[in-house]
């Protein structure tokens, strides 16, 4: 007598296998998404602070009231290193993320500061986009003070 396997067995083990890989393949497509999301926000993240930074550091220039009111009680654009496109309210920077491969990553921002009354503090809100249009807004916050006075 011979034993082996019928071909309605060998059909259905194949149909369970197809179904276990339609199952893996299927979170490819949501792990390369959560790869892309990580990334974005680690870039915004960097940038962000560079921006902040550049603030902290000019707040610590600052020596009398005059000046600081002059710094701070405008929107500022922060000089940073990259070109920056006013296009509105907002800035456009090309962020040199990958530049060697040609690639473009792009980095909107809106910072907005205010000098409070009394001229001993200043608030800062950055907003910032990845991409060239659309995207999730990530915002910051941040206070100066002014202790040179």
């Amino acid at each position: 007598m011979r034993r082996g396997f019928s071909l309605i067995e060998v059909t259905l083990a194949l149909m369970v296998v197809a179904v276990g890989l339609l199952a893996v393949f299927n979170l490819f497509p949501s792990g390369l998404r959560a790869s892309v999301d990580a990334t974005a926000e680690t870039r915004v993240a960097n940038f962000a602070d560079e921006v902040l930074s550049a603030l902290r550091a000019e707040a610590a220039k600052q020596t009398n009231s005059t000046e600081w009111i002059a710094v701070f009680g405008q929107n500022l654009d922060v000089g940073l290193s990259d070109p920056i496109r006013p296009d509105g309210n907002q800035y456009s920077l090309k962020y040199p993320a990958d530049q060697q491969a040609g690639a473009e990553e792009w980095i909107r921002y809106s910072l907005t500061t205010s000098v409070l009354p009394g001229d001993l503090l200043t608030t800062a809100e950055l907003k910032a986009w990845y991409g060239k249009s659309g995207g999730f807004e990530y915002q910051f916050y941040t206070e100066y003070y002014n202790y040179g006075m």
